[in-house]
Formats: structure tokens, C-alpha cells, sequence
């Protein structure tokens, strides 16, 4: 009950729950950590990708996807950083990270994803990433 409250006070952006909220990635309970990295998320500040970092370890898959959503959200260059790092893990989350490089509009990605592209036998990521480094190569 203390985070639903907690998530509840986070709507007016006071800084001062960013400890409750990283307290909250650790539950036991997914949906807590769900509820928490969607909270950090509405922050969308520079330091949201590195608080949320440890949730892409998650055990509960939804609360790994939604950490590489919030984490693109963001948009930053330390955003595309860790989105970079995230196209060497299983192809559903390469996916979603391969996914917001192209919406983050980052160049650097490029070369990775030529490299996950070649190496992998996904048919969904190659999809994903051949979208994506189409969006980025229009933007040069």
C-alpha cells in the first residue's frame, strides 16, 4: 500500500521520492516494480535510464520491456547507449531496443545494428532493425 502511495505523490514530480521509487525496483511483487519504473518514467529526466538500468535484469519480462520503454521515452544519448547494450540480449528485447534507437534518431547505432543484424536469425529483429536503419540512414 506504501508504494501505491507513494506513486500516487510521484505525480507531482517531487524529487524527493526518487529513493522510494528506487526502493520500489526491488520488491518482491512484479507489479510494484512495474508501477515503479513507469513512475521513474514520467520524470523523464537524464538520470531516469541509469535508475531504471537494473530493471532490464528483472525477472518478470514485462517489467524488462517496460524498462527499455521508458528508457527510450527518454532519449537521451546515455539512453541510446544503453539501448545499444541491450541489442546483445535476447531477441524480444533487441527488438524494442532496436526498435527506440530508431526513434531516438542516434547514428552511432548503426554500426551495432548492421553487426546484431548479420549475426542473428531472427527473422522479427532483422525486420525491426532493417526499419530502423532505414529511419536512421534517412535522417544523414
Amino acid at each position: 500500500m506504501e508504494g501505491i502511495r507513494l506513486l500516487q505523490i510521484n505525480r507531482e514530480k517531487d524529487q524527493r521520492l526518487a529513493p522510494y521509487l528506487a526502493a520500489m525496483l526491488k520488491d518482491p511483487s512484479a507489479s510494484v516494480r512495474l508501477r515503479a519504473v513507469n513512475a521513474i518514467g514520467e520524470y523523464g529526466d537524464k538520470k531516469t535510464p541509469d535508475m531504471i538500468k537494473p530493471s532490464l535484469d528483472d525477472p518478470d519480462e514485462c517489467v524488462r520491456e517496460q524498462a527499455i520503454i521508458v528508457i527510450g521515452w527518454v532519449g537521451t544519448p546515455e539512453a541510446a547507449d544503453i539501448l545499444l547494450q541491450i541489442l546483445e540480449k535476447p531477441a524480444r528485447s533487441a527488438r524494442q531496443a532496436a526498435y527506440w534507437l530508431g526513434k531516438i534518431g542516434d547514428k552511432r547505432a548503426i554500426e551495432s545494428l548492421e553487426r546484431v543484424w548479420r549475426s542473428t536469425s531472427d527473422p522479427d529483429l532483422k525486420r525491426e532493425i532493417t526499419a530502423t536503419l532505414e529511419s536512421l540512414r534517412a535522417k544523414i
